[in-house]
Protein backbone atom coordinates (compact mmCIF):
# COMPACT_ATOMS: atom_id res chain seq x y z
CA UNK A 1 0.00 0.00 0.00
CA UNK A 2 2.90 2.83 0.37
CA UNK A 3 3.72 2.53 -3.67
CA UNK A 4 0.20 3.22 -4.16
CA UNK A 5 0.66 6.33 -1.85
CA UNK A 6 3.77 7.13 -3.05
CA UNK A 7 2.40 7.67 -6.68
CA UNK A 8 -0.97 9.07 -5.79
CA UNK A 9 1.30 11.75 -3.96
CA UNK A 10 3.99 11.95 -6.39
CA UNK A 11 0.94 12.34 -9.20
CA UNK A 12 -0.80 14.83 -6.77
CA UNK A 13 2.07 17.15 -6.23
CA UNK A 14 3.07 17.47 -10.01
CA UNK A 15 -0.51 18.55 -10.92
CA UNK A 16 -2.42 19.07 -7.89
CA UNK A 17 -2.59 21.77 -5.88
CA UNK A 18 0.66 23.55 -4.96
CA UNK A 19 -1.00 25.74 -1.98
CA UNK A 20 -1.86 22.97 -0.12
CA UNK A 21 0.34 21.90 2.69
CA UNK A 22 2.32 19.04 3.04
CA UNK A 23 0.11 17.73 5.48
CA UNK A 24 -3.06 18.31 3.92
CA UNK A 25 -1.69 16.68 0.84
CA UNK A 26 -0.37 13.51 2.85
CA UNK A 27 -3.83 13.13 4.01
CA UNK A 28 -5.40 13.37 0.77
CA UNK A 29 -2.78 10.92 -0.94
CA UNK A 30 -4.11 8.74 1.82
CA UNK A 31 -7.49 9.13 1.34
CA UNK A 32 -7.36 8.50 -2.20
CA UNK A 33 -5.19 5.25 -1.43
CA UNK A 34 -7.73 3.67 1.09
CA UNK A 35 -10.83 4.09 -0.84
CA UNK A 36 -9.49 1.87 -3.68
CA UNK A 37 -9.61 -1.53 -3.13
CA UNK A 38 -5.87 -3.67 -3.76
CA UNK A 39 -4.85 -4.19 -7.24
CA UNK A 40 -4.46 -8.04 -7.66
CA UNK A 41 -0.76 -8.33 -7.54
CA UNK A 42 0.21 -6.31 -4.84
CA UNK A 43 3.41 -5.48 -5.68
CA UNK A 44 2.01 -3.84 -8.66
CA UNK A 45 0.49 -0.49 -8.35
CA UNK A 46 1.34 0.25 -12.10
CA UNK A 47 -1.22 -0.02 -14.03
CA UNK A 48 -3.68 1.87 -11.96
CA UNK A 49 -7.09 0.34 -12.92
CA UNK A 50 -8.89 1.40 -15.99
CA UNK A 51 -12.14 3.82 -14.91
CA UNK A 52 -10.20 5.22 -11.58
CA UNK A 53 -10.13 8.87 -11.70
CA UNK A 54 -7.99 12.10 -10.34
CA UNK A 55 -9.70 15.16 -10.16
CA UNK A 56 -7.50 18.20 -8.98
CA UNK A 57 -7.49 21.47 -8.36
CA UNK A 58 -4.96 23.56 -10.46
CA UNK A 59 -3.82 27.05 -9.14
CA UNK A 60 -1.64 29.28 -11.76
CA UNK A 61 -0.13 32.08 -9.61
CA UNK A 62 2.24 34.51 -11.96
CA UNK A 63 3.74 37.57 -10.59
CA UNK A 64 1.53 40.66 -11.20
CA UNK A 65 -1.33 38.19 -11.40
CA UNK A 66 -4.09 37.47 -9.60
CA UNK A 67 -4.00 33.17 -9.05
CA UNK A 68 -6.61 31.46 -11.10
CA UNK A 69 -7.50 28.01 -10.01
CA UNK A 70 -9.48 25.16 -12.05
CA UNK A 71 -10.39 21.71 -11.96
CA UNK A 72 -8.39 18.98 -13.59
CA UNK A 73 -9.90 15.56 -14.19
CA UNK A 74 -7.37 12.43 -15.02
CA UNK A 75 -8.82 9.39 -16.04
CA UNK A 76 -7.55 6.15 -16.26
CA UNK A 77 -8.59 3.88 -19.93
CA UNK A 78 -7.31 1.14 -21.31
CA UNK A 79 -4.02 -0.20 -21.99
CA UNK A 80 -3.45 0.68 -26.19
CA UNK A 81 -0.55 -1.17 -28.05
CA UNK A 82 1.98 1.62 -29.36
CA UNK A 83 4.90 0.50 -30.99
CA UNK A 84 4.30 -3.14 -30.69
CA UNK A 85 3.89 -2.93 -26.63
CA UNK A 86 0.95 -2.02 -24.31
CA UNK A 87 1.08 1.76 -23.20
CA UNK A 88 -1.26 2.58 -20.34
CA UNK A 89 -3.45 5.90 -21.65
CA UNK A 90 -4.40 8.59 -19.67
CA UNK A 91 -7.26 11.43 -20.50
CA UNK A 92 -7.82 14.77 -19.09
CA UNK A 93 -10.69 17.00 -18.82
CA UNK A 94 -9.12 19.25 -20.82
CA UNK A 95 -8.99 17.17 -24.13
CA UNK A 96 -5.60 15.65 -23.55
CA UNK A 97 -4.46 11.96 -23.70
CA UNK A 98 -1.09 10.49 -22.74
CA UNK A 99 0.21 7.27 -22.95
CA UNK A 100 2.39 5.80 -20.04
CA UNK A 101 4.64 2.98 -19.89
CA UNK A 102 6.42 1.82 -16.52
CA UNK A 103 10.09 -0.76 -16.41
CA UNK A 104 12.86 -0.64 -13.95
CA UNK A 105 14.01 2.84 -14.75
CA UNK A 106 10.58 3.92 -13.74
CA UNK A 107 6.86 5.35 -14.86
CA UNK A 108 7.42 7.58 -18.21
CA UNK A 109 4.87 9.06 -21.24
CA UNK A 110 6.01 7.74 -24.53
CA UNK A 111 3.25 9.90 -26.23
CA UNK A 112 0.47 12.24 -25.91
CA UNK A 113 -2.22 14.23 -28.15
CA UNK A 114 -4.05 17.44 -27.39
CA UNK A 115 -7.34 18.49 -28.79
CA UNK A 116 -5.98 20.12 -31.85
CA UNK A 117 -3.74 16.52 -32.95
CA UNK A 118 -5.01 13.72 -35.39
CA UNK A 119 -2.26 11.50 -34.17
CA UNK A 120 -0.55 10.74 -31.23
CA UNK A 121 2.93 12.07 -31.11
CA UNK A 122 5.66 10.10 -29.68
CA UNK A 123 8.01 12.04 -26.90
CA UNK A 124 11.41 11.54 -28.36
CA UNK A 125 12.95 10.40 -25.97
CA UNK A 126 10.21 9.67 -23.65
CA UNK A 127 9.55 11.55 -20.43
CA UNK A 128 9.33 10.25 -16.87
CA UNK A 129 6.83 11.24 -14.98
CA UNK A 130 7.69 8.99 -11.66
Amino acid sequence: MNAMKAILCAQAQAVGRPALGSLAMAGLCMGLAACAPPPSDPSDYFPLDNGRAWTYDVTTSLEGHVPTTESLTVNARAAQTMGGDPAHRRHTSSGNDYWIRSDKTGVYRIASRNPLDRHAQADEPHRYVL
